[in-house]
């Protein structure tokens, strides 16, 4: 089977874009094949029920694949769908909400997905490896590192940054010593936070390329050394060193300001963002009165506070008027974070907080709104079905 050439017709895609495909019981998952085109697939590796092909020749292309605009997304694992256009991507991503649902046998809605208003350098956070001299994002499947000349889905400004410090790091010939290089960009205020996932505190040189990036760049207001001597895929470690300005950057937000740490978990596309929590703000349909149970899924998301701050006008968790964006709540789980905003009452909890609170809780008739994010398999079927 393996390098056999057969003809398929693509029925469906995955959520990371490979086109579904079926014959005499096997399903085939191919790179980049779009649902309605035909091709001669060539077989790369199969197994007794399915397989993994690429396109050798394509017979009939879908009226919706365009030229990819990227140089190397054809081998860049960090894009899916840069071959098929916009709106036809929207158009697949709501059909695999709606087969998802269907397959859990859940009756939702699904409204169309809101596009943004510009799909290009929009990522507020990016993250390169750097192994061998290379920097560059990861193959699809492989640890491989593709290189790049520029990013189209990071910010022009990290573009640039990330340049420098590629160039700097290798003029000085100190480049073995990084892991990763992180960059992070507030959109709503332009301060940049610069990372180096290193292996050693102990590097050569490195004030020069601190001094010369402050210099240049008047937006980066936080340069950390992360180190990590972990033989793993995790990216960051526990001890941190900072170089230049604080441990973190603000972003401002609907009115509020964020502090974002170097390992703070923040939605990546800031302006989508903003249709994100109006969206939910309108769906929620909450008022001064309501109770709202937030089931955030062990991660932070700022869905419930925003919503109590357009409420009441009173800040739940603050800090000099700064919300604090953790990568995780600090304590042992079960945890219970609550919030008292006047006459409006705010739960946030873990999923197993909810698991062990049930019976207290009973059918939760007594909340009006409910909100979860990304929930993924967190939230187990019985949580679903007694929510």
């Amino acid at each position: 089977m393996k390098n056999e050439i057969i003809r398929l017709e693509c029925i469906d895609i995955t959520v990371d874009g490979q086109g579904v495909c079926k014959k005499d019981g096997l399903v085939v998952f191919v790179k980049e094949m779009i649902p309605g085109e035909v091709a001669d697939v060539k077989i790369i590796a199969n197994k007794k029920t399915l397989a993994f092909g690429i396109i050798d020749k394509l017979l009939v292309a879908s009226p919706h694949r365009i030229k990819p605009d990227c140089p190397i997304s054809y081998k860049c694992g960090g894009c899916d769908y840069r071959y098929i256009s916009y709106d036809y991507q929207l158009e697949l991503k709501k059909q695999i909400l709606v087969s998802t649902y269907k397959n859990a046998d859940l009756d939702v809605k699904i409204h169309d997905v809101l596009g943004s208003d510009d799909p290009f350098f929009y990522r507020n956070k990016v993250q390169v490896p750097v192994r061998d001299h290379k920097f560059g994002f990861y193959r699809k499947f492989s640890n491989d590192i593709v290189e790049f000349d520029k990013c189209y889905v990071q910010t022009e400004l990290s573009n640039t940054i990330f340049d420098d410090i590629k160039n700097s790091l290798l003029n000085k010939k100190i480049d073995q010593y990084f892991r990763h290089i992180l960059i992070k960009h507030a959109r709503g205020t332009d301060e940049v936070m610069v990372g180096f996932i290193v292996k050693d505190f102990n590097i050569p040189k490195i004030d020069e390329v601190t001094n010369e990036l402050t210099t240049k760049y008047s937006q980066i207001k936080s340069v950390i050394l992360n180190l990590n001597t972990r033989n793993d895929n995790v990216i960051l470690g526990d001890e941190e060193k900072i170089l230049f300005g604080r441990e973190y950057i603000v972003d401002e937000f609907d009115g509020l300001k964020f502090k974002i740490s170097l390992k703070s978990f923040y939605q990546i596309n800031y302006h989508q963002m903003q249709k994100l929590y109006a969206t939910a703000r309108d769906l929620a349909n909450v008022n001064k009165d309501t109770r709202l149970l937030d089931l955030f899924s062990g991660k932070i998301d700022l869905i419930g506070p925003l919503l109590i701050v357009s409420l009441t006008g009173l800040l739940p968790w603050t800090d000099s008027f700064f919300l604090e964006v953790s990568s995780t709540f600090k304590g042992a789980s079960p945890l219970i974070t609550s919030f008292f905003a006047t006459v409006s009452t705010f739960f946030s909890l873990t999923i197993s907080s909810l698991i062990g609170l049930t019976s207290f809780f009973f059918g939760f008739t007594f909340f009006i709104t409910i909100i979860t994010t990304n929930p993924r398999s967190k939230i187990a079927n019985g949580i679903i079905n007694i929510v």
